[in-house]
């Protein structure tokens, strides 16, 4: 195979080839000659491409393009931009019997947000009923519609999301934005169930579900580096309606939101398979063989962004 070499001159991409018959020797005169690769070796012959390979920043702007965190150099070339985000989730398996998620700011090792691990919002007519396969609380996906769209058939309805129990928070990723995307094993309850959820962390993303303008979710309001769950003490994690019903005590703010939390954004259902499967190719999970329940993974309608 003929190796190539890329190289970016002014507003022009330049692509070169070379046969790997090496470098002769450089003459003893004090001036070496470049060949037109910008080099010494003869055998490079360089083909003059197109313009730089189009990003989504460089305009005009082309909406079929779907890159994302990527900018050009000052030498035009393509680089990741802006820099990841500088946010670390953590699961908190047993946290208050139903498991949680942690946000920390990596800069200063402070908790900053903290979040239950599954929702019913999933969808635009998502509640606390049981699901109905259309309202209630189902998946935003399932493994069952995601074989039906493999094979070509009409979607069966949603499927629900079990809330019962400890939801067992497993494996984390990280999105270049700093959402998170976190896997529950969910084998504390019966029946198991499995699944995938995505948080923002950016409100611009959130879902104002109340539509009152405000995006409720969790923060550090008091500065102090970790997140109170229960502000009333009624012994139970805090969401809007035990809040209203028993102010936050002693003048705190509340910081935990529950199944209330608008960056909360959907959960999946995933499939038990001993395979691998991706969300939108870009975040993995698999499982151990002989694990049960099996806490394989589902391709989400969501993109990763």
């Amino acid at each position: 195979m003929i190796p190539h070499r890329y190289l970016t001159a002014t507003a022009l991409l330049v692509a070169c080839n070379t046969s790997g018959l090496g470098v002769p020797p450089v003459p003893d005169l004090g001036v070496v000659v470049l060949g037109p690769c910008g080099d010494t070796n003869p055998s490079c012959h360089c083909l003059q491409l197109s313009a730089p390979l189009p990003i989504g920043a460089a305009p005009p702007a082309d909406p079929s393009e779907l890159d994302e965190n990527v900018g050009r150099d000052d030498k035009g070339r393509i680089v990741l931009a802006p820099p990841l985000s500088a946010t670390a989730w953590i699961g908190n398996d047993f946290d208050w019997g139903v498991g949680t998620v942690s946000r920390f700011d990596t800069a200063t090792h402070r908790e900053i947000g903290r979040y239950l691990t599954v929702t019913c919002l999933s969808n635009a007519e998502g509640g606390a009923s049981a699901c109905d396969g259309a309202k209630g609380c189902c998946a935003r996906d399932d493994a069952d519609r995601l074989a039906d769209r493999l094979a070509g058939r009409p979607e069966r309805p949603s499927a629900p999301v079990v809330i019962g129990g400890n939801q067992q928070p497993w494996r984390t990723a990280v999105a270049p934005s700093g959402d998170a995307w976190v896997a529950n094993t969910g084998t504390s309850f019966l029946p198991h169930q499995a699944s995938v959820t995505r948080i923002a962390t950016d409100p611009s993303r959130c879902v104002d579900r109340n539509h009152d303008g405000i995006i409720q979710t969790s923060h550090d309001a008091n500065g102090d580096g970790s997140i109170k769950v229960d502000c009333n003490g009624d012994q139970r994690p805090d969401d809007l309606a035990t809040v209203t019903i028993v102010p936050c005590l002693q003048g705190l703010q509340q910081e935990f939101f529950g199944p209330d939390d608008e960056c909360v954004l959907y959960t999946t259902n995933p499939f038990p398979s001993n395979a691998s499967q991706g969300i939108e190719s870009l975040v993995w999970l698999c499982r151990r063989p002989g694990r049960t329940p099996p806490p394989s993974g589902l391709r989400s309608r969501g993109a990763l962004a």
